[in-house]
């Protein structure tokens, strides 16, 4: 039998040796250089951000709507956590995988709900097929892509225009870049609207029963605004 101990211990010498270190300096600088690359698409989305997203707040503020978050891939799993992220804040909304919907889940979405797609290219097609389903209903359409002038776009009340996005990588051919801006899109969605709200710490607080956050909250007997948790 082999001694695995020292096999692990012949491992973690040869980790540590000079020529393997200074093999790593690459790799940690392009792993910098991708993190500033998705920073510097953050800030250029941040300056192309227009009065849509606030129209969009205005609505969900304004009705009893629920925000159905919905996208393909990568995109979809942004949509999950932008889902959660809007319910944690003050705001009824459900993830919706877009094949569950057109096998029967559409039945979630009612008169007067949001949809918020999540599309780069903004020609998704099952996200197509799922906007062209809600023509029978008074469903508000919401779009967060990069391309602004695409068939979704075209049927969207609001579109929250990324522009024009490179992915980060060799290939630039992964969703990167494009996913970090849509997860900043709907957070900043969330913090207008629970700010518009009122949500206040005893709500969140309300919501958030579990976990470390929540026992802490859940110690104090008031919760002042300006407090740091």
């Amino acid at each position: 039998m082999p001694d695995l101990d020292a096999e692990h211990l012949k491992c973690e010498d040869r980790s540590n040796a000079p020529d393997l270190a200074a093999s790593r300096l690459p790799m940690l600088e392009r792993a910098r250089d991708a993190i500033l690359q998705e920073a510097k698409t953050l800030m250029t989305v941040a300056a192309r951000l227009d009065e849509q997203i606030c129209l969009l707040a205005d609505y969900i503020v304004s009705s009893s709507a629920l925000v159905v978050v919905s996208g393909v891939g990568k995109s979809g799993l942004v949509g999950e956590k932008i889902s959660a992220t809007l319910v944690s804040t003050g705001t009824r909304s459900i993830a919706l995988d877009p094949l569950d919907a057109l096998h029967g889940s559409l039945g979630r979405v009612c008169s007067g709900d949001v949809f918020l797609a999540l599309s780069k290219s903004g020609q998704t097609d099952e996200l197509i097929q799922m906007v062209r389903a809600f023509k029978t209903l008074p469903i508000r359409i919401a779009l967060i892509t990069a391309n602004g002038s695409s068939a979704l776009a075209e049927m969207a009340h609001h579109v929250l225009d990324m522009g024009p996005v490179e992915e980060v990588g060799i290939l630039r051919l992964a969703p990167t870049a494009s996913t970090t801006a849509m997860m900043a899109i709907g957070d900043a969605l969330a913090v207008i609207l629970e700010e518009r709200r009122g949500f206040t710490r005893n709500d969140f607080a309300r919501v958030h029963p579990g976990g470390n956050l929540g026992r802490v909250l859940a110690r104090r007997d008031s919760y002042p605004e300006n407090a740091s948790y």
